[in-house]
């Protein structure tokens, strides 16, 4: 594996959804609508000041592995409204250091897109005519989603 930058407190996590299939056109998930930034757990080796992110550093604050998200499915002729969900994200072997770690833990590095999906806990309901809701039957959207960094100084394998 050749190396590539290594992720540090402060780079950022973008996560993009696949569109799903109609009447539905989009997937929105307010949180994750911009990318967010990580917060690195590896205080005894700092890049450019900054602690490294370690393997379960992947998730910023905000959409943890178990934190609840808002959101809706745009779609005709209605948009679905107040669902929940929660962020997966399933990292590659480019995205980790396959020797060097960090206190017996390995590094992130920015590697290529891994697998993300957004799976749904209390489904989006959709307003009906005869006043009972359509509820989003779509139980996990799939995206991907990329650490976005900066830094080129370090790179580790």
């Amino acid at each position: 594996m050749a190396a590539d930058s290594v992720i540090r407190t402060g780079d950022l996590l973008l996560v993009r959804f696949d569109q799903p299939p109609p009447p539905k056109s989009q997937l929105l998930v307010p949180v994750l609508m911009w990318p967010l930034p990580l917060s690195g757990s590896g205080e005894d080796v700092l890049v450019e000041g900054r602690p490294v992110c370690l393997e379960d550093d992947e998730y910023p604050e905000e959409a943890g592995p178990s934190t609840l998200l808002d959101y809706t499915v745009v779609a005709a002729p209605k948009p679905y409204v107040e669902g929940k969900g929660v962020l997966r994200l399933t990292l590659e072997p480019s995205n980790k250091t396959a020797h060097t770690t960090a206190d017996g833990v390995k590094v992130l590095i920015r590697g290529r897109s891994f697998p993300a999906a957004f799976d749904v806990s209390v489904p989006a309901a959709q307003a009906q005519e005869n006043g009972a809701p359509l509820y989003d039957s779509t139980t996990s959207y799939p995206g991907r989603a990329k650490f976005l960094t900066w830094s080129g100084t370090v790179a580790a394998g």
